[in-house]
């Protein structure tokens, strides 16, 4: 029976890797692949028995590698193959599930065999920096569910932040990590066909304008029309959106970053409810593992996008690259901001950095929340200057302190079931856009159907402009 070994590394290490292999294993035959996509497949395919990545392996992060294959739990045995192991190393890898960590200026003049035999393995000894735990591996516990790795920020491949975004949606990225710009065309808009639906991504210029509730009770009304409602907190470091539904915590995306290609089965298991009709994902346990989860926004919102009626995005007042990427896949981007001194500055500037990502100035909302009723809106000229003279705009009211209540209290169900003028006017504004979009249900509520027919909200105290 052929004893198939698949092996990873740069090609001036190849001599000492083989060199390697054959002391863990002299019958092994080893076959080294171009890719770490193309070790990922064949691992799969074929069920080696073992795989050997080694160390500095081009475009990704060796240990990141070494984990997705393990946790693929395909191969018989993994091997990690490095010159000067730490600990924190050693401990990332025992997490990951990785049989061996290998130093090679410590491997024995002996021959080494493969852990397949675990009496065998004991009587041969360690061949290098044994893993702390001394386990089989997941080849041989199959059944064995294990955490995943404490991945650290430098270990992001920069590769796999560019190129598996664009795979999944066939969009250029903003950047490949926080320290690299894209230099891409900018993406086509998408196109809401009847399996896709509509992105809506919320976004500010700055905090404190009232968002994250905004979001929290447009995903409760439109779950009360029947749909499926997808919510993303693509805050991935500091968002609080679990917090509107009582939810502890929230919907962890980190089991992402040492993700080679997306999987729809683990994006579709990181999701939870948070309310009849309501699932929600985002942002991270750890604040630190934002930059980790970035590269993998478009991804999730493509998978989200395809197995809801709607996806609904919140995101943080700072332009971060998972904010950009959000942008660029949404069907609506609805900047949002209130009457406060400094609005329009922000309107502008977003609106321009919009614009230059690819987002169509048609696709833009302009929404101003906690507004005044006894003010009148920003006259169309005005909005002409800042080049949203095309946009939509909505009005939501100021709801008072009752919003801050229900939403501190995790009851964003409760206060969207109220008949207060808030709830109404976020009622109109996502009413109107699914209607837009051709995406509101008939049988939704006949309520939203009267909304979307297009008839804007009069005020108490019209908006009436003086001719000039």
């Amino acid at each position: 029976m052929r004893n198939l070994w698949l092996g990873y590394a740069p090609e001036g290490d190849r001599e000492e890797m083989e060199a390697a292999c054959r002391k863990l294993c002299p019958t092994a035959e080893l076959d080294f692949v171009r890719s770490a996509g193309e070790l990922r497949a064949r691992a799969m395919r074929e069920g080696p028995q073992g795989v050997v990545v080694g160390p500095g392996v081009p475009g990704v992060s060796d240990i990141n590698l070494a984990a997705a294959v393990a946790r693929d739990g395909s191969a018989r045995a993994v091997y990690l193959v490095t010159r000067s192991p730490t600990g924190s190393l050693l401990s990332r890898a025992n997490i990951a599930g990785i049989d061996e960590v290998v130093e090679l200026s410590r491997l024995p003049a002996g021959t080494r065999v493969p852990p397949s035999d675990p009496r065998a393995r004991e009587a041969a000894g360690s061949g290098g920096a044994r893993v702390p735990g001394g386990s089989l591996g997941r080849g041989s516990l199959p059944g064995l569910e294990l955490d995943e790795p404490e991945l650290e920020a430098d270990l992001v491949p920069t590769t796999l932040v560019s190129e598996q975004p664009s795979r999944a949606l066939g969009l250029p990225q903003l950047a490949g990590s926080s320290k690299e710009r894209a230099r891409h065309a900018p993406p086509p808009a998408p196109v809401a066909t009847a399996a896709r639906a509509p992105v809506l991504t919320f976004v500010s210029g700055r905090g404190g304008v009232g968002k994250t509730t905004l979001v929290a009770t447009s995903a409760c009304v439109a779950a009360s029309w029947g749909l499926r409602v997808a919510l993303c907190d693509m805050d991935l470091a500091f968002g609080s959106l679990y917090s509107c539904f009582g939810m502890p915590g929230p919907a962890d995306l980190t089991p992402l970053g040492e993700m080679l290609e997306m999987e729809t089965d683990l994006v579709e298991r990181l999701g939870a409810e948070a309310t009849e009709g309501v699932r929600l994902w985002g942002g991270c346990g750890r604040p630190e593992m934002a930059e980790v989860v970035m590269p993998h926004v478009a991804g999730v919102l493509d998978v989200l996008a395809h197995a809801n009626d709607l996806v609904l995005v919140d995101t943080s007042a700072t332009f971060t690259d998972a904010v950009a990427q959000a942008a660029q896949c949404s069907d609506r981007l609805l900047i949002t901001v209130d009457e406060g001194p400094g609005s329009a500055v922000a309107q502008a500037r977003l609106a321009s950095l919009a614009v230059r990502l690819g987002v169509a100035r048609t696709r833009i909302v302009r929404v101003v929340n906690r507004a005044d009723p006894r003010r009148r809106d920003v006259p169309v000229i005005d909005r002409g200057k800042i080049g949203l003279e095309t946009a939509r705009s909505f009005r939501i009211v100021d709801g008072g302190e009752e919003v801050g209540e229900f939403m501190g209290a995790g009851e964003a169900r409760r206060l969207s079931e109220g008949r207060s003028e808030y709830v109404a006017c976020v009622s109109d504004c996502i009413a109107q856009i699914l209607g837009e979009l051709g995406r509101l249900p008939e049988g939704a509520s006949p309520k939203a159907a009267r909304l979307s027919g297009g008839k804007r909200r009069r005020w108490v105290f019209g908006r009436r402009r003086e001719a000039v």
